[in-house]
């Protein structure tokens, strides 16, 4: 991976600033991380269909392979901090549900390295071995679309199965999902009254779960039921409070994003970029100044490309000699 030099120099402090014993140590380990190798970078990604203001043409370059703009690659260990506890908060919940012998979905042997769909099981399929056993979730997706994802869980509860979502909630969750909870937060609103007051999921968990929940009711993959709803676990980091919600499908959820991934595909047909959103109204437009497809989607030569922040720059002016005054000012006259 690509990083700035905004970054590099970042890295660097970490390791030559820090007087800690192993906190820059495992700042740099985990900075330098290779991506997910389990996500795909030539597919729509329902998690990121479902943001307010997704991008389908950052997703149109990204899946023909575009090259990306260095300076947008800025990794940053509070992020990756942040993902991984997520990641550990979902892997608490399947564990408990694999316990409890509800739980369908991939599994994997890291010994023999075998995938099989399956409800809970007790031991490998193709090994036998039950020490190296992994839950690899819901796999969806919808080939003519371009889309896929992956769903936190499948519950099978007698002949009843609902797909389900884990979501950690946060007071940076608030700020995009609910700003008005984090406003009464800094109005000084106890932790206890805001957690009372999510009483739905966020719009954006709606989207994306209603996505998941079209793409297993496609009939497209045999290995998935028609599941009743979507199930969401909300878990409030801060005090671990934990709610749970359910949401049937509904088409008005995904008909923005199904149009959205339909001009992708024909753009990816017909070798042409699709629209930008309507929140994309110049180069220095929000999203637009951190996409690392900028300077292609705007056509912005490469001696013309700044970063936020920088000082514009300034063009010199330089004095005429005195006799090319001189002529100019006889011309006036």
């Amino acid at each position: 991976m690509t990083v700035s030099k905004r970054a590099l120099v970042e890295n660097q402090k970490l390791t030559v600033g820090d007087n800690t014993i192993v906190l820059s140590d495992v700042k740099k380990h985990v900075m330098q991380k290779p991506e997910d190798p389990d996500r795909p970078t030539n597919v729509l990604h329902a998690s990121d269909m479902s943001k307010q203001e997704w991008c389908w043409r950052h997703d149109y370059y990204r899946i023909l392979g575009t090259p990306v703009d260095p300076k947008s690659q800025n990794p940053s260990f509070r992020m990756s901090n942040v993902f991984a506890q997520g990641h550990e908060i979902h892997e608490k919940w399947q564990r408990w549900w694999w316990e409890m012998g509800i739980l369908y979905g991939v599994f994997q042997c890291y010994l023999c390295g075998y995938r099989w769909w399956d409800l809970s099981p007790k031991e490998c399929f193709n090994c036998g071995d039950d020490r190296f056993l992994h839950y690899k979730e819901i796999p969806l997706g919808a080939k003519e679309l371009h889309m896929s994802g992956h769903a936190d869980g499948g519950l099978m509860q007698g002949d009843e199965f609902r797909l389900a979502e884990i979501k950690s909630v946060s007071l940076g969750t608030l700020r995009f999902e609910a700003p008005h909870l984090y406003e009464a937060y800094l109005n000084n609103e106890s932790l206890d009254k805001i957690w009372m007051q999510i009483s739905r999921p966020f719009a954006s968990h709606v989207r994306q779960g209603s996505l998941y929940l079209y793409m297993a009711t496609r009939g497209a993959n045999p290995n998935v039921p028609v599941p009743l709803e979507m199930v969401y676990i909300y878990e409030w980091k801060p005090t671990q409070e934990v709610k749970e919600f359910t949401v049937k499908y509904s088409p008005r959820w995904v008909e923005r994003m199904l149009g959205g991934a339909q001009m992708v595909t024909d753009a990816l047909e017909h070798h042409r970029p699709p629209q930008r959103p309507n929140w994309a109204e110049d180069e220095m437009s929000r999203n637009c100044r951190s996409c690392p497809y900028r300077r292609q989607c705007w056509k912005i030569p490469n001696n013309e490309q700044r970063d936020e922040g920088d000082p514009p720059k300034v063009v010199p002016i330089k004095r005429a000699p005195a006799a090319v005054r001189r002529r100019a000012l006889a011309r006036k006259a």
